[in-house]
């Protein structure tokens, strides 16, 4: 905000403004932390998607009986599998970061290029293009983030974009 007020309105300020507003804003989240903690960080209803598979593995690893050592079993195989695997996505995958069938198909159109990619990676929109980088496929988490997660934050980034998009389009900013 200061450093906005300074850039495009070339407005000075006091650091004993600055301290002042540095300690309000801060003072505003930590007393919507407060109030809002007993709804969304201690009530027993409340979920974190992405702690669920540590939560599992934590459990197998310190419980007794058969079905702990079930899981065990299960985790260095998979440990086993995965390492195994990390090779190919390491080491191969990165040269195929982005596929675009439609620049195969034709290469000398600058419409197409434009749209759908090119050759190299992040040129043009994107619209149809593989990735075989293990970087971009997995960025979301999708094996840890359970389908209904995926689904709102999905439904979020559309939320934000018919938001944004006219705003921009239309120079609201």
């Amino acid at each position: 905000m200061l450093a906005t007020e300074d850039l495009y309105f070339d407005q000075k300020s006091t650091p004993l403004r600055s301290m002042g507003i540095l300690l309000s804003t801060s003072m505003v989240g930590y007393g919507w932390g407060y109030l809002i903690a007993p709804v969304l960080v201690h009530s027993s209803a409340t979920i974190f998607p992405h702690i669920l598979s540590s939560a599992a593995l934590f459990y197998g690893v310190s419980g007794t009986g058969e079905y702990p050592k079930k899981q065990i079993s299960l985790f260095h195989k998979v440990f086993a599998g995965i390492s195994l695997y990390e090779i190919i996505p390491t080491y191969l995958m990165p040269a195929l970061q982005g596929v675009s069938f439609p620049c195969l198909v034709l290469p000398a159109s600058t419409l197409i290029t434009s749209l759908f990619g090119g050759v190299a990676p992040f040129e043009g929109l994107g619209f149809f293009e593989l990735s075989f980088d293990w970087n971009i496929v997995g960025a979301g988490s999708p094996l840890a983030t359970p389908l209904f997660a995926q689904a709102l934050q999905l439904l979020s980034v559309i939320i934000t974009a018919l938001i944004f998009w006219p705003a921009y389009s239309f120079s609201w900013f």
